[in-house]
């Protein structure tokens, strides 16, 4: 199998949309590599497309104010001792305190200015899960997270043949 070179360009590449993984937590790499990117690729999109708390994330970088957001969500995950709470399982606090604490980091985040940024940046489309409402909220989040508990069957790692990898830089032809 033959390769061709890369092409050098020293124009950034454009970028009209962007999609941003959900993921909770986990999506706060999104805003390190914004800042980091932006300059160097020119990220300005027309679209933005994120799925669950990505959204929060694709509106925080729109406003320039990742590293805020990033701020408020250590300090929340610090006051919390906990992901969950058994104990309120029958009760009529939450069991799982995400959802307040993510209330709350938005209300401090997105004040009337933000919002106004927000709305003057790009398109930004967010992908939600809705719960079947004759679930109801405790039994929903259960089956939904149920499989994520499972365990994980992992594939076997791919092996490249050696004729294929790697290439020397700039031949175009394998080693």
């Amino acid at each position: 199998m033959r390769r061709t070179g890369i092409l050098l360009n020293s124009d950034p590449p454009t970028f009209e949309s962007v999609v941003l993984a959900g993921g909770g937590n986990r999506c706060s790499w999104h805003a390190g590599f914004w800042r980091e990117g932006q300059g160097p690729l020119a990220l300005a999109p027309r679209q933005i497309a994120a799925v669950s708390a990505a959204g929060a994330i694709a509106c925080a970088i729109t406003a320039a104010k990742g590293d805020e957001a990033l701020r408020l969500s250590q300090g929340a995950t610090r006051a919390n001792p906990r992901n969950w709470y058994p104990r309120n399982l029958f009760g009529k606090d939450p069991v799982f305190p995400h959802e307040r604490m993510y209330r709350a980091a938005m209300r401090d985040l997105f004040d009337p200015p933000t919002l106004a940024k927000v709305h003057a940046g790009p398109d930004i489309r967010v992908l939600l899960r809705h719960l079947p409402p004759w679930l109801g909220p405790r039994t929903g989040h259960l089956t939904a997270s149920a499989p994520a508990s499972l365990p994980r069957r992992r594939s076997p790692r791919r092996r490249w043949p050696s004729s294929d990898w790697p290439v020397s830089p700039g031949s175009g032809e394998a080693e």
